[in-house]
């Protein structure tokens, strides 16, 4: 299977990619290198923010997997405009490219889009409880891929 990773420097992207990689997939690894794991994969510049540069590798691909985001929520509060570019503005042109090469996503969200817990058990039925400007970009995420 052809994979695009979008956010594939970082944390999870780089561990996912060597899981699928040692799985036999064909991965394209992108990422805009703001916040990289030590992992020492190689990925390919992209960044999410510009539609025609993510589309280029969507087109080619069976599935993205998007992880890409800005996720410090200090930095979210310091910066929400860039914040809500990238997660999302960026998510944005994932799911259009996806919908125009009729493509399937796995998005990545956040336990930040439900805040402290209300109950018990904190599962998708949780209510939203946002508590910064990146959690609230993820639920727009969240809200965005539940709407395409």
């Amino acid at each position: 299977m052809n994979i695009v990773i979008t956010g594939a420097k970082g944390f999870i992207g780089s561990h996912l990619a060597e899981y699928l990689k040692n799985k036999g997939h064909k991965l394209v690894l992108l990422d805009n290198f703001s916040h990289p794991s030590k992992n020492p994969i190689q990925v390919q510049y992209c960044d999410v923010r510009y539609y025609n540069d993510i589309a280029s590798y969507i087109k080619d691909c069976d599935v993205v997997f998007h992880l890409a985001a800005q996720i410090h929520v200090d930095k979210s509060i310091r910066n929400p405009q860039e914040t809500m570019d990238v997660n999302v503005n960026g998510t944005l042109n994932v799911l259009e490219a996806c919908r125009k090469y009729n493509k399937r996503l796995i998005f990545a969200s956040s336990s930040e889009v439900y805040g402290t817990a209300q109950t018990g058990i904190m599962n998708e039925s949780h209510p939203l409880d946002s508590q910064s400007p990146y959690a609230a970009s993820k639920v727009a995420g969240d809200r965005l891929c539940w709407a395409y």
